[in-house]
């Protein structure tokens, strides 16, 4: 399911980024691009969006969004209550730059419930996991690589759910 909601974002990125209006400029044009890499848009708000339609399209309720600045080497912690008998995604999009962003899932008692220590290319991170019983789990980041080792790179978090 993880590679489905990538792939669907990164064919809807294509997708858009080949919708032109003359001069080969792309009809998203107004998204300011922050990304060395040319021809797609990589603005984190852009990919956000992407990354919260695709969990849309397969059926996810978006409950929550934290948007924070990692630097290389920082942690980012954020907690959410989930509910029991629900399937959740966490999903971290970075800002083009964040080479490698691990992400771990603890419950309330510190034990790990999943982790992702594998960053595609397209700076998304995500992590599917099933509640059997509610609990308060905490989210944990890592930035462990950068292109930049000085610079803070903006990180969104969307957690979502669907109902078993």
């Amino acid at each position: 399911m993880k590679n489905s909601i990538i792939q669907f974002a990164l064919i809807s990125m294509f997708f858009l980024a080949q919708l032109t209006t003359g001069f080969g400029q792309t009809t998203l044009a107004s998204y300011p691009s922050n990304s060395e890499d040319a021809g797609l848009d990589n603005t984190l708000a852009y990919r956000a969006k992407l990354m919260a339609l695709a969990l849309e399209v397969e059926g996810y309720t978006l409950v929550a969004a934290d948007l924070t600045t990692l630097a290389e080497g920082e942690k980012f912690n954020g907690y959410r209550t989930c509910y029991a008998d629900n399937d959740y995604t966490v999903v971290a999009v970075t800002e083009a730059g964040v080479k490698d962003l691990d992400l771990y899932i603890y419950d309330s008692g510190g034990r790990l419930v999943d982790k992702n220590l594998t960053t595609s290319d397209e700076g998304v991170t995500m992590i599917d996991f099933s509640m059997l019983r509610t609990d308060e789990i905490r989210i944990m980041a890592k930035n462990y690589k950068s292109r930049s080792k000085y610079k803070a790179y903006q990180t969104a978090f969307i957690v979502a759910y669907k109902a078993r």
